[in-house]
């Protein structure tokens, strides 16, 4: 490896996470069921720590606070996120750099399920035995500090396929797992509480704080994306609200909302045959599921209420949260997207034209935070992220169009009623492809 791919591996994949005071500093006051107790211990034992939990529920948070109690100082936290690490030879040359130039510092693996098979292997050889793999004569590693961060508990990774046994090994000495914050409920208003003063003071608004109405809204509802959702939806509440307290309404919450069910809209086939398979205690939707079960509920209220262009929306916030995951980098952007660099420059612009309109309907707010996650936490898709989610649309609208009409269908997918029927033909004959593809 050269010395200008050293230093493309360097600014392209290790993000340097400053700032640590300013980001741990209010925290501690959530004591994440345990989680801060376990990371204040590992940070005195010598040992790989994985942090498990859902996106958005604060696993970055705990990896900082594991690098400030190890005595590590703030500039030497380093993170590398493994979902942009394509091909197997370029990412075992990626990590292996990583792994070189890491001496006093803490390294943090942002998903390492998502690397290659042969490169997970190669990554839990090194951190079992601390030895250079393939050096000669043989060497140790630069004495350092190694976390993994997973979105899932290890052995549903191993059982998955995903994740290799040896790395799960590596990392799962003592794993360090944070629950949702539907279990930390009495912790939800404080994080709400000091994101909207975080909030509040950049942009230096008159808001006193929440109402209790508001208050009690939150400590009900179910906070599917933890305090990632918490801060989106304080930050829409502040560009939207204009008075000094914030109310539930501004929030887009209802006081004691109830937990999603079919039968808040009827037994209507989408969300019944979706809700027989979530009804397990156990199961855990991927993020596709789970976008899909809130845009299917989006859409019967939609009907119901007045129609969105939401074919449209949906590749306006696609397209944004990949210019935010790749810096605006139009060339990456379409890579991930699979789409031409000229149509993802044109239909950018055009996203960044109807985002305040999105922006200020509080009904898009769910299906807007699942879709920022599936681009975030996603690795090298398998296939067209536009393609898919437009595919997800039409089996919805084909599941409702016969209780309420061709007309409101074609107007949430953004398009005339005559466009809508060679959709749906078009969304059928992919249908039937990919079923005789799979016999």
């Amino acid at each position: 490896m050269t010395e200008a791919d050293s230093a493309e591996i360097e600014a392209d994949d290790v993000e340097i996470v400053g700032n640590i005071e300013a980001a741990l500093q209010g925290y501690v006051t959530d004591n994440m069921e345990g989680a801060v107790d376990q990371a204040a211990f590992l940070a005195g034992v010598d040992i790989p720590v994985a942090i498990v939990g859902a996106s958005g529920t604060g696993k970055m948070y705990v990896a900082k606070l594991i690098h400030k109690e190890s005595g590590g100082d703030p500039g030497d936290l380093l993170a590398l996120d493994c979902k942009e690490l394509r091909g197997r030879t370029r990412a075992a040359d990626r990590i292996q750099h990583a792994l070189l130039h890491s001496e006093g510092k803490t390294l943090v693996f942002k998903s390492p399920q998502l690397l290659p098979a042969q490169v997970q292997l190669r990554l839990a050889k090194q951190l079992a035995t601390r030895v250079q793999i393939d050096a000669k004569p043989a060497r140790y590693l630069p004495q350092a500090r190694y976390i993994g961060l997973f979105c899932d508990p290890l052995e549903t990774l191993v059982s998955r396929g995903e994740l290799n046994e040896a790395l799960a090994s590596a990392f799962g000495g003592y794993p360090i797992h944070i629950p949702p914050m539907r279990m930390r409920k009495q912790a939800v208003l404080r994080w709400a509480e000091k994101i909207l003063a975080q909030e509040v003071q950049h942009r230096a608004a008159c808001v006193k704080g929440f109402t209790p109405d508001a208050e009690k809204a939150m400590l009900g509802h179910h906070w599917r994306g933890n305090i990632t959702e918490i801060r989106e939806r304080v930050i829409h509440a502040l560009s939207t609200g204009d008075g000094e307290w914030v109310r539930s309404v501004d929030l887009g919450l209802t006081v004691a909302a109830p937990e999603r069910s079919c039968h808040a809209y009827g037994e209507t086939g989408y969300l019944a045959s979706a809700t027989q398979q979530t009804a397990i205690d156990s199961y855990h939707p991927t993020l596709e599921e789970d976008f899909s079960w809130a845009l299917g509920e989006l859409v019967i209220r939609l009907l119901q209420d007045d129609p969105l262009p939401v074919g449209h929306w949906l590749v306006d916030d696609i397209l944004l949260a990949s210019e935010q995951r790749y810096s605006g980098d139009v060339r990456l952007i379409a890579r991930f997207l699979r789409e031409s660099t000229r149509n993802t420059r044109r239909w950018l612009a055009r996203a960044h034209e109807r985002n305040r309109e999105r922006e200020e309907d509080v009904r898009w707010l769910d299906c807007r935070r699942l879709l920022r996650e599936w681009v975030r936490e996603s690795g090298v898709l398998p296939y067209p992220l536009l393609q898919r989610v437009q595919e997800i649309l039409m089996s919805v609208l084909l599941s409702l169009q016969n209780e309420h009409g061709i007309a409101r269908c074609a107007v949430l997918l953004g398009v005339s009623k005559p466009t809508f029927n060679k959709k749906i033909s078009e969304y059928k004959l992919t249908i039937e492809t990919n079923k005789s593809g799979d016999q």
